[in-house]
């Protein structure tokens, strides 16, 4: 009787275990990261640019930065897309996360995370 039971709640809940299956993985999209030196100040090189919770498409973003806001550049990494990608400090809007280097003055920081 019991393996009744077992077998009908896995058909019942074989299309959430998919559905839970499919949601993006978070667990390499760190929060923050230490201060580096040198930290380099800079701008966004687009509209609408991306400030993510990791260095990846995949990971959420926290907001976007926009030209002419500047930017405080921390260090660079090499990302889950194999792009390098700033961590960085808006300083118009006080969020701080990674956005790719290329969509950045200058490439973004010059110092590596080491990460």
């Amino acid at each position: 009787m019991r393996l009744v039971r077992v077998s009908i709640a896995a058909i019942m809940l074989g299309s959430a275990a998919v559905l839970a299956v499919a949601a993006p993985a978070q667990a390499s999209c760190p929060q923050g990261i230490a201060s580096f030196e040198p930290q380099v100040n800079g701008t966004f090189a687009g509209t609408g640019i991306n400030i993510r919770t990791g260095p990846g498409a995949d990971c959420t973003s926290r907001g976007h930065g926009q030209p002419g806001q500047t930017a405080t550049f921390r260090c660079w990494t090499i990302g889950h897309d194999g792009l390098r990608w700033t961590y960085l400090h808006n300083r118009a809007t006080g969020v701080s996360g990674w956005s790719r280097s290329d969509l950045l003055s200058g490439g973004g920081a010059s110092a590596s995370c080491g990460i």
